[in-house]
């Protein structure tokens, strides 16, 4: 069923004023239903969101309720989105390139698991993304169906070396995460995509292969993993099309993705790694609304450091900034503006569709301004009462999107 904005906010005045009914203080507001500032969030229920009590608030539980709400939003905006297989026409030499080493475009061929050893039979898809260590294109498992993203490592420009060892080491990824060493439990718990499989050419002499007629080197190893529907950015800019952006699903959504973003680099703390890379381009988003971060070939091993008073490393003072910047750019906010408020209360944040909720503003100005004397991680930002308000705003309108779903 296509959501419907009007629908919803008719629906969303129902749900709060029942609940106001009994006693907790919500507002509806002429042009969209807005919590006004939460009162006492104290007794949150992280629950509702899919979390059970006690349990470490940034690992995930499968499939949560939230993820309706960015599916949804997926839906009401899929004319501005562009899937990432869409963009296969810009990489048109690499993926001739691709297919003069290895493995042609629409061809099956048999490849062996590094993994098990098992041998697997896939058949390739276009070159659709290139980062500076790699190439991602579709693949499919012609026994099973399953389809996926393939990345390979290439070199692009000098020295043109690619080290076997450190490729290879892309692929075992999670042997440096502190407790969760299982690719598809990463997947599954951390919301990690990193590979389940990587898979080779038997029988190859050399690991790396030179394009014919240029110095790029292609290597003989594909990690697969989950293919995604489009990024986070491609989403932002969906959210401000002046169609949408002052309904309630953009705001809805806007928060569930805040609170899906603090947890992935909680996830990060607690495994002991840093990203190297967080950014919008790397922050995936599927179909059914759950939000990914992939791209883990800059990842180092930093060792676990989720309290106050650690010795934290400048590269985690990088990606808890990083974190403030991309949650700056899903609300819209212009970030000159953004962190001239503390100086310039009276100046206008220049916002697409409505402004943040003062709570969300103030976890995004701790993230950006907190270093380094009392540095706010994001293991830490969770247990805060800015956080347990985002999940007790959440929580006030997920029935709207259980309707959508029965209905």
């Amino acid at each position: 069923m296509v959501f419907d904005p009007k629908r919803a906010r008719k629906a969303s005045c129902r749900v709060w004023l029942a609940l106001a009914a009994l006693g907790t203080v919500l507002g509806c507001t002429r042009g969209g239903s807005r919590l006004e500032e939460p009162g006492s969030s104290s007794d949150a229920s992280f629950a509702d969101l899919g979390q059970p009590e006690g349990a470490d608030l940034a690992l995930v539980h499968g499939i949560e309720p939230g993820d309706s709400i960015v599916k949804h939003l997926l839906t009401l905006v899929s004319k501005q989105i562009h899937p990432v297989d869409r963009q296969a026409g810009a990489f048109r030499t690499l993926d001739k390139g691709l297919s003069a080493t290895f493995w042609p475009q629409d061809v099956t061929v048999e490849v062996v698991s590094v993994r098990t050893g098992a041998p697997r039979r896939l058949r390739r898809g276009p070159v659709f993304g290139r980062g500076d260590f790699g190439m991602v294109f579709t693949a499919s498992d012609v026994d099973t169906g399953a389809e996926f993203a393939a990345k390979v490592p290439i070199a692009l420009r000098e020295p043109f070396k690619m080290s076997q060892e450190d490729v290879m080491a892309e692929g075992r990824l999670t042997d440096a995460f502190a407790t969760v060493k299982d690719p598809r439990e990463a997947q599954a718990v951390l919301r990690f995509l990193v590979p389940t499989d990587m898979v080779q050419f038997p029988n190859k002499e050399t690991f790396a292969v030179a394009i014919p007629g240029s110095r790029t080197l292609i290597g003989n190893v594909f990690f697969l993993m989950p293919k995604a529907y489009t990024d986070l950015q491609d989403v932002i800019n969906a959210m401000c099309d002046p169609a949408v952006r002052d309904s309630d699903i953009v705001y809805h959504a806007r928060l569930q993705l805040s609170y899906d973003l603090i947890r992935l680099v909680a996830n990060l703390q607690r495994q002991g790694v840093v990203h190297g890379d967080f950014r919008e381009a790397n922050l995936l988003v599927m179909k059914d609304g759950r939000l990914f971060l992939a791209d883990f070939g800059s990842m180092r091993k930093e060792g676990q450091k989720t309290h106050r008073g650690d010795s934290l490393t400048a590269h985690i003072k990088d990606e808890v900034m990083e974190l403030g910047s991309v949650l700056t750019n899903l609300w819209g906010i212009e970030l000159g503006y953004f962190l001239a408020l503390e100086h310039s209360p009276n100046k206008p944040m220049e916002t697409c569709g409505p402004p943040p909720p003062q709570y969300m503003v103030r976890l995004i100005k701790e993230f950006h301004s907190s270093w380094p004397a009392k540095p706010l991680l994001p293991v830490e930002a969770l247990e805060t009462p800015g956080a347990k308000q985002l999940v007790e705003e959440i929580n006030s309108f997920l029935p709207l999107y259980k309707e959508e779903t029965r209905t």
